[in-house]
């Protein structure tokens, strides 16, 4: 799983043997998110607090198109 960014104790991931919609995992200790990138939404939590996951959908929506970029290189 290749981490694509890391920025503020957050890392933000993309699966290469993962599936449709365009997402990326953020994780934070030990915590995750998995966050949909077309629309931009929230489409899993796993035990990461709401403030952590308001900061990680900021982090990926001002990362957005590189983070689409790399979704298309990764899974065409």
């Amino acid at each position: 799983m290749p981490t694509l960014l890391r920025q503020q104790g957050f890392s933000v991931s993309i699966r290469t043997n993962d599936h449709n919609p365009a997402h990326v995992h953020v994780s934070r200790a030990g915590k995750a998110v998995k966050i949909d990138l077309e629309p931009l939404s929230v489409s899993r939590v796993e035990g990461m607090p709401l403030s952590d996951v308001v900061a990680a959908v900021g982090i990926v929506e001002d990362n957005l198109e590189l983070l689409l970029a790399a979704w298309r290189r990764i899974h065409g």
